[in-house]
């Protein structure tokens, strides 16, 4: 956790509260910049945890004497696949280590954590309370946690074809390695025909 901030998966918020407590403070949140993550926090979150498809953690943080949400992330884990022609050779190299040598598409499949999700909440200027680099790094050190239990070094995440998302992930250690085709349902909440895959080697 990073100090000044509170992280709480959203499962034991509802254990503890009940899910019309939680849907109440998670009502709060609002993201214009990415109308898929306010979607899916409001209308798919609860059901995906308690499911087990996908674990999203809330970020909460003091504000004006309020304990507020100011953040969220979801995590989940997919199979993904590399071809050799998206990477460097240092990071094919560390790829092979994990992932299974795929012949036919000249590339490795594997086994990854998602960040499926990463929003801050920009009801009443709450984004200013939380910089997206800090949001991102709370969702690194969680995967972190999983891979010393499990092992594994590679996470993975999708985004828009948009040059300031591009330019975050690429400040933040991310490399694309593909598009992925976005689904039909999602077509009116995301921009363009496609999601680009960009996948980080945590060290």
């Amino acid at each position: 956790m990073i100090h000044g901030y509170v992280e709480i998966p959203l499962l034991d918020l509802t254990t503890e509260l009940g899910d019309e407590a939680a849907n109440k403070i998670i009502n709060d949140f609002s993201c214009p910049m990415n109308k898929d993550v306010e979607f899916f926090l409001k209308s798919r979150a609860i059901e995906f945890a308690k499911q087990g498809i996908t674990q999203t953690h809330l970020v909460f943080a003091s504000y004006k004497g309020e304990t507020r949400l100011i953040g969220y992330f979801s995590l989940t884990s997919k199979v993904m696949s590399v071809k050799d022609t998206y990477l460097s050779n240092s990071i094919r190299r560390r790829i092979a280590k994990f992932g299974t040598r795929d012949l036919s598409n000249k590339g490795y499949v594997m086994t990854a954590p998602l960040i499926a999700q990463l929003g801050k909440n920009y009801t009443d200027g709450l984004n200013k309370q939380l910089t997206g680099n800090e949001l991102l790094k709370m969702a690194l050190d969680k995967v972190a946690m999983i891979q010393r239990i499990i092992g594994g070094k590679i996470v993975y995440l999708e985004c828009e074809d948009i040059h300031q998302l591009k330019d975050f992930y690429s400040r933040n250690g991310f490399v694309e390695f593909g598009q992925r085709e976005k689904d039909s349902e999602d077509a009116d909440r995301i921009k363009g025909q496609y999601l680009l895959q960009l996948l980080k080697v945590i060290k």
